[in-house]
């Protein structure tokens, strides 16, 4: 009973590490850091700014902000419609691991009513969550890379929450595998045979 106790405890860590870094990542703005080439205009508030090979700007998944002027927009205004499908992916996909880790939690909080159906829950929607999250960081990945068609922009650097983003998917499998483990028809076996045995 004790070793239950253990890997119980262990997996509502484990999960709640994961929908913690999840809404972290999520909700952040700072998946890439966009520098100006030297010599660049831009227009800034009805003035034409000169830059020289500056950070100007960091965006995440829901918003675009600019460092000279403290204003965030919504995110589609920066892609537009031309390249927003795969962006759309990765918002909805991200989403989606949220609910998919919120699940698993709350899931693992039930644990004690009913372990078996719980457990299954829990470990299911983990690595659901663990898979959403993947697909979006990758798909983000592989477009920031091939994607500068802006012919202004020097580079793009990973902020903090894409960061976050790959810990959150490493955590999450983690989280699924420690709660597969504990929810294991072996691990249950054993502490029935160690119970009436």
């Amino acid at each position: 009973m004790r070793s239950r106790t253990v890997w119980f405890i262990c997996t509502i860590i484990c999960h709640t590490i994961a929908l913690g870094l999840f809404i972290t990542a999520i909700l952040g703005d700072s998946w890439a850091v966009i520098t100006m080439k030297n010599g660049a205009h831009i227009l800034n508030n009805e003035k034409v700014v000169t830059l020289n090979g500056e950070a100007i700007g960091h965006y995440g998944l829901w918003t675009y902000c600019t460092n000279n002027t403290s204003i965030c927009r919504r995110q589609d205004t920066f892609y537009g419609d031309k390249n927003g499908d795969w962006f759309k992916a990765c918002q909805i996909s991200a989403t989606t691991a949220c609910i998919f880790a919120l699940t698993a939690f709350l899931a693992s909080l039930v644990n004690p009513c009913c372990p078996d159906c719980a457990g299954v829950i829990a470990t299911l929607n983990m690595f659901l969550g663990w898979i959403c999250i993947t697909a979006a960081v990758a798909i983000f990945t592989a477009q920031e890379t091939t994607n500068l068609e802006y012919g202004l922009m020097e580079k793009r650097s990973w902020g903090w929450t894409y960061i976050v983003a790959w810990c959150s998917s490493a955590t999450s499998l983690v989280s699924s595998v420690i709660a597969w483990l504990s929810y294991s028809p072996k691990n249950q076996d054993h502490e029935v045979d160690a119970l009436f045995g």
